[in-house]
């Protein structure tokens, strides 16, 4: 440093040099970063609201404790204000999902913006904001909250009172576009909470899972298979990977993230990354796949530690998917076909636990392919393929359900809704599509008939599981009184 202020006043290319440090302090009336800090602090302190999860940013030019910090003295420390105002609410917590919680509402009534452009990192800051107030203002058109356009995914309450733009006849239908969730706009309710539903629905229904198991092999691995990736790597690996398994990563950096989370890097698992689209290199390719237990286990032994929900108590966090698959290597050699095995697909999420007790939640999708073996239950790892993408959330794989009909006029007597076992006509391992299916027509078949669940899938069983057919035979049988007292539910009064 002093050997470089020593070049002040030196001539080069016929100029004066003219150097001093940077951010030289000697000024006291210059206000340090730290005093700056303090007082943004003090600011959002007295316009945060936890009770109701609001943060007042109204009327930010008549502020006193920011008209004497001079804030807006200039254009560029107008222009700076905010970012830095925003940066540092986010230094007041300790985690973005902290951030995220701690404010629902935002108000920037009354602030005389003509666009967004001073604001817009509010949007990064909290991206999950239910309620915006951004009434009051002089917004003229959409081109003035463009930057907004692909922003606050959960806003439902939008309020442009009071600005140019809420007078245009697009106006309502441009914040309907925007916003999807958006349910009142200008204190008006512009879509019901049925209608929400609706556009949830996609053109082609979620259907549930393919699991074809066999013995209970596929569900049984899953089951034991996570609980051991958590607690034991070791013991995991020796119990069902051999001197042949194979074991691979990959991490996809762009994939979408849920409530437009930020993510921790990637440094553990970039390294040992498989992407074909990242790695073009034959030789990169080749060193990152890993054969072997040894192998698999030096890998393993560098990844974070994790913790994965429980399948059976949180089975909608898990899509999982099993095929039988023929044509594997027979381990024994007798068999020069082949033998058969099972490809088994696994969504859902993680918590990777790091060492200063900082947990990160990670998506994943998995593929083993299982083959018979020496390992334990006389089965072998083949292949296992990890992929790491951040955290996405489930919603691509929840099932559709219909909507709820209103309920009909009192009557009298009241049918008994079936008592179905719990996950009856739901999917889940050991499963497979067709008896989910099959569970799903008996309770359609006791609802319209009022028989017990044993009685429905007699009648479904016997007619080809056509419900048609099956409802015509019981009103057939029903007629002739064929059917016994046991075949119904109980009514009550």
């Amino acid at each position: 440093m002093d050997r470089m202020l020593n070049l002040d006043g030196f001539s080069f290319a016929g100029a004066s040099l003219s150097i001093e440090a940077y951010g030289d302090s000697t000024n006291g009336d210059a206000p340090s970063t730290a005093d700056t800090k303090a007082k943004m602090t003090a600011i959002l302190g007295k316009r945060y609201y936890q009770q109701t999860k609001l943060l007042d940013l109204s009327k930010l030019g008549s502020d006193p404790d920011l008209l004497s910090m001079g804030v807006f003295n200039s254009t560029s420390t107008e222009s700076k204000f905010f970012p830095a105002l925003m940066k540092v609410w986010e230094m007041t917590w300790d985690s973005a999902a902290k951030r995220r919680e701690a404010v629902e509402s935002v108000s920037l009534a009354d602030n005389q913006l003509a666009n967004i452009s001073v604001v817009t990192t509010l949007a990064q800051t909290f991206p999950d904001l239910k309620n915006l107030d951004l009434s009051n203002n002089n917004f003229k058109d959409s081109q003035a909250l463009l930057a907004w356009r692909w922003k606050f995914r959960s806003l439902e309450f939008l309020d442009l009172t009071g600005s140019p733009f809420s007078a245009d006849p697009t106006f309502k239908d441009t914040m309907l576009k925007w916003y999807p969730r958006l349910r009142v706009l200008n204190n008006i309710e512009v879509r019901t909470a049925e209608e929400l539903a609706a556009l949830k629905k996609t053109p082609i229904p979620v259907q549930g899972p393919y699991f074809q198991d066999e013995s209970q092999i596929a569900e049984n691995f899953v089951k034991a298979f996570f609980v051991g990736y958590d607690n034991d790597r070791n013991d995991l690996l020796n119990g069902i990977y051999d001197a042949h398994s194979v074991f691979s990563l990959n991490v996809n950096p762009s994939a979408p993230r849920a409530h437009q989370t930020g993510t921790a890097g990637w440094d553990q698992y970039i390294k040992k990354s498989r992407n074909l689209l990242k790695i073009s290199h034959l030789p990169a390719r080749m060193s990152r796949v890993f054969t072997g237990v040894q192998k698999i286990r030096e890998v393993w032994d560098t990844l974070p530690k994790t913790q994965h929900p429980d399948v059976l108590a949180h089975p909608e966090q898990w899509l999982i998917e099993c095929h039988p698959i023929p044509g594997l290597p027979d381990p024994s050699g007798q068999s020069g076909t082949g033998v058969g095995g099972l490809l088994i697909m696994i969504h859902g999420k993680f918590d990777e636990i790091h060492s200063n007790n900082q947990v990160e939640t990670r998506s994943f999708d998995r593929t083993f392919i299982l083959g018979p073996g020496g390992g334990v239950g006389g089965l072998r790892v083949l292949s296992d393929v990890l992929s790491l993408r951040a955290y996405g959330g489930n919603e691509a794989w929840t099932l559709e359900t219909a909507a709820i009909p209103p309920p009909a006029a009192a009557a009298p007597l009241a049918q008994q809704q079936p008592p179905a076992p719990e996950g009856y006509g739901h999917p889940a391992p050991g499963k497979t599509d067709t008896q989910v299916q099959q569970e799903q027509l008996v309770l359609q078949m006791s609802a319209k008939t009022n028989m017990t669940l044993q009685y429905s899938e007699m009648a479904l069983s016997s007619n080809g599981w056509n419900v048609e057919s099956a409802l015509k035979n019981f009103e057939e049988l029903k007629a002739q009184g064929q059917l016994p007292p046991d075949a119904f539910l109980p009514v009550v009064q």
